[in-house]
């Protein structure tokens, strides 16, 4: 079958009653050599809907409304007859038999549907310049972004390479305090060593204080000593004197005793006495001898 305006089908309530009379229905083959059977009207009404959904339908008051030149391209309804027809190139060209001409329903749903399609169009053509100025909005918009992006990886670079000089110097920083630690740990080694030097110095002072001490407390008693030495050596050579004088004296002593006995003895020898020497009590050297029957000592 040829392709024709939309074909109203038949339709049963659950009694199968016809309640819609329509082109085909319950007893109409499904398929056919015609190519007219069930399947094939309802392929023709999917593309009538199709049709009708794009807008190819257009709905006049009559035929004598049409445009002195169609499009091929659409499908012109009559309203007051409802019979579709399609622009040939030269005239218009009824699409169907009476049997598949349109009920005045159909023909007010498909003003309805004209009518609201020229809304949707309306809606549509607004919807798109607005979607326009949203575009050059959006472009605009992405012109700066993509400034913005330009001047952020700009800046990203130069921070990258901030980053990287940071990072160096924080590198150099991290060895120099390191070398600092380090200076610290052997300082600090170096002053408990010197503390401990200080500490021994400081004992070894304290040691040499108390001994100085002690050396002046000897010194002390040492002059003391030096000088009760002295008077000592003063009192000895006092002493010395004296006996030095007393020897000279004893000396005489002797001297004159021995003179004294030397005398006696002679006279003794003269007088035909008995002399004879010995030690008194006193541990003197004493001569006894008889003179003259009296006994003499000298």
């Amino acid at each position: 079958m040829k392709k024709t305006a939309y074909q109203v089908p038949e339709l049963r309530d659950e009694n199968d009653n016809i309640i819609q009379e329509g082109t085909f229905g319950k007893k109409s083959a499904f398929v056919n050599s015609t190519n007219q059977g069930a399947f094939d009207y309802l392929l023709n009404n999917l593309e009538a809907l199709h049709d009708i959904v794009t807008g190819a339908y257009l709905v006049f008051d009559s035929k004598d409304k049409f445009p002195t030149a169609g499009d091929t391209a659409k499908i012109y309804v009559a309203n007051d007859d409802g019979k579709a027809y399609k622009w040939n190139g030269t005239e218009y060209v009824y699409m169907g038999t009476e049997s598949t001409q349109f009920t005045a329903l159909d023909v007010k749903k498909l003003k309805e549907a004209a009518a609201s399609s020229a809304n949707a169009a309306s809606s549509s053509q607004t919807a798109a310049e607005t979607s326009e100025a949203n575009a050059a909005k959006s472009q605009q918009s992405a012109a700066s972004s993509a400034a913005a992006a330009k001047a952020s990886e700009t800046a990203a670079s130069s921070s990258a390479t901030s980053a990287a000089s940071s990072a160096s110097t924080a590198t150099t920083k991290a060895t120099e305090a390191s070398n600092s630690a380090t200076s610290a740990a052997s300082s600090a080694s170096t002053a408990t060593t010197k503390a401990s030097e200080a500490k021994t110095s400081a004992t070894s002072a304290t040691n040499s204080a108390i001994a100085a001490a002690s050396s002046a407390a000897d010194a002390g008693v040492s002059a003391s000593s030096a000088s009760t030495s002295a008077a000592d050596a003063g009192a000895s050579a006092s002493s010395a004197s004296s006996s030095a004088a007393e020897a000279e004296a004893s000396r005489q002593a002797a001297k004159e005793s021995a003179q004294n006995c030397s005398d006696l003895y002679a006279k003794a020898q003269v007088t035909e006495g008995k002399p004879y020497f010995f030690l008194n009590a006193e541990g003197q050297i004493s001569i006894r001898y008889n003179l003259d029957t009296t006994e003499a000592e000298g």
